[in-house]
């Protein structure tokens, strides 16, 4: 018997950073890029969004995005990038975003 468990778009987090995670923060867990939904606060476990599409997303600036591009996450900027290098594949652009912009939207590879 296979019991049915969720659909894997949200996951339980605990923070254990040293520091309160504010809500909406975007983040790398192990191989995967996140958003918690709430305030997390440190030693404490919250709901972060692992999949799906994540509006105004922190980006690189200087890079244009065009649909569907492969997005990275560079845990030292805590942005996306479309430089690949030794970042881990964050998802995809889900629409364009100009070089300018300081935000996009990501769909998450989760």
């Amino acid at each position: 018997m296979i019991n049915v468990g969720s659909e894997g778009h949200i996951i339980s987090y605990l923070n254990t950073s040293g520091s309160t995670i504010a809500s909406g923060s975007v983040f790398k867990i192990g191989e995967f890029v996140g958003a918690n939904v709430m305030d997390i606060a440190n030693n404490e476990t919250g709901a972060v969004v692992i999949a799906g599409t994540l509006p105004n997303a922190p980006k690189t600036t200087g890079e244009a995005w065009t649909q569907l591009q492969t997005l990275y996450w560079n845990d030292t900027t805590k942005k996306l990038t479309t430089t690949a290098g030794s970042n881990i594949i964050a998802g995809w652009a889900w629409e364009s975003a100009a070089s300018a912009a300081t935000t996009g939207t990501v769909k998450l590879k989760g």
